[in-house]
C-alpha cells in the first residue's frame, strides 16, 4: 500500500493558493495598464487644449496688433475685417466678405472657445479659454499693445475697458 508521501502531483490547497496568487498578479496588471491609458488620454486631451487655445489667441492677437482702427461690439463704421466666438466657435470675416468658421469643427474635437477682450486705450487684455462640457482645460490671457493705433488718429480703438465675453470684434 502507497502512503501520502510516494504521490506525485499538486494537493487541491497547492493549486487554489498558486491560482490566487495569479488572479491578484493579473488584476494589479490590469489595473496599472487601465491606469495609464487614462492618464494617456487625459493628457492628450489637455495638449489638444492647450493647441486650441495658442492657435485662436494668436488668430486674434496678431491681426489686431497692427490694426490701425480697432471696435468692440457693433460694425457701425463698417471696418472691412472682423473676429467673433459663437456658439464655442471661432469666426473670422475677410476683407468685404461674410463670417465663417476660421477652423474646420475636427479642429475643435468637443471643446469649445470662450473669449473676454477689454480695450484700455491702445492697450487690449485678451482672454482666451478652452473648454470642455462647461470645465475650463486651458487658459491663456495677456495684454498686447495696438501698435498702429498709437500712431493713428485718438479714438482709434474704441470699446469697453471692463472684459466683454465673446464680443465682435472689428478692425481695419
Amino acid at each position: 500500500m502507497k502512503t501520502l508521501k510516494e504521490k506525485k502531483g499538486f494537493t487541491m490547497v497547492e493549486m487554489v493558493v498558486a491560482m490566487s496568487i495569479l488572479v491578484v498578479i493579473i488584476g494589479v496588471t490590469c489595473g496599472i495598464m487601465l491606469s495609464s491609458s487614462n492618464a494617456y488620454a487625459r493628457t492628450a486631451a489637455l495638449d489638444h487644449a492647450k493647441e486650441l487655445g495658442l492657435m485662436a489667441y494668436d488668430y486674434v492677437s496678431r491681426p489686431l496688433t497692427y490694426a490701425m482702427k480697432v471696435e468692440i461690439g457693433s460694425d457701425v463704421n463698417g471696418y472691412p475685417k472682423g473676429i467673433k466666438i459663437e456658439d464655442g466657435r471661432l469666426y473670422y470675416r475677410p476683407e468685404g466678405g461674410e463670417f465663417s468658421q476660421a477652423y474646420t469643427e475636427g479642429v475643435y474635437n468637443g471643446m469649445e472657445l470662450e473669449m473676454e477682450l477689454a480695450l484700455e486705450g491702445s492697450l487690449v487684455r485678451l482672454r482666451m479659454v478652452v473648454l470642455r462640457e462647461g470645465t475650463a482645460l486651458f487658459e491663456k490671457s495677456s495684454s498686447f499693445r495696438l501698435l498702429n493705433a498709437e500712431a493713428a488718429p485718438q479714438g482709434a480703438a474704441s470699446g469697453p475697458e471692463e472684459p466683454v465675453t465673446n464680443p465682435s470684434i472689428f478692425w481695419e
